[in-house]
């Protein structure tokens, strides 16, 4: 279950994205990072060390097979764990990002709307939050899309890096 904290060891990554499977949300691996440095090609100079997949065609190959994420993480024991978010994974993540005023876009909606429904939350390697909502009844696609400056609908399409991860 998604948890706070960005401190995980290799077998917690895996128990992550284990735990995260049986829930049926799709998983996939993701770079890591050691020392600042991103386990990509680009090192150092990565932009988004820790944050992006270690495999190409991520929004088909994400998986809650237990097996195949087992055989991802023997080969990538430190990789990060990402989720993927949409239909495939009936699973939605409001993304809420303080670095951009998303702590306050979120009181402003809570105050419009009404609190926000019980849900499994997470802490983000940004100081942030994510907030795991099931998508709503129905077969169509569910767009993501910015609610708010720091404040963001994950669905289709996307995926949230997931706790222990580091980044």
């Amino acid at each position: 279950m998604p948890s706070e904290g960005h401190e995980g060891a290799a077998g917690d990554m895996l128990a992550a994205a284990l735990d995260s499977a049986q829930r049926g949300w799709h998983v996939l691996p993701l770079h890591d990072v050691t020392a600042g440095r991103c386990s990509c090609a680009l090192g150092l100079s990565c932009k988004t060390p820790g944050k992006h997949p270690r495999i190409r065609k991520w929004t088909e190959q994400a998986t809650a097979d237990s097996a195949l994420i087992a055989g991802w993480w023997r080969g990538w024991p430190n990789a990060n764990v990402g989720i993927l978010t949409g239909r495939r994974s009936n699973l939605v993540v409001l993304d809420v990002d303080p670095r951009h005023d998303g702590d306050r876009a979120l009181q402003e909606l809570i105050a419009e709307n009404g609190p926000l429904p019980k849900t499994v939350v997470a802490r983000t390697g940004g100081d942030g939050w994510h907030y795991y909502f099931a998508c709503p009844p129905g077969d169509a696609p569910v767009k993501s899309f910015t609610i708010a400056g720091g404040l963001e609908l994950k669905a289709d399409g996307t995926f949230v890096v997931a706790p222990p991860s580091r980044t």
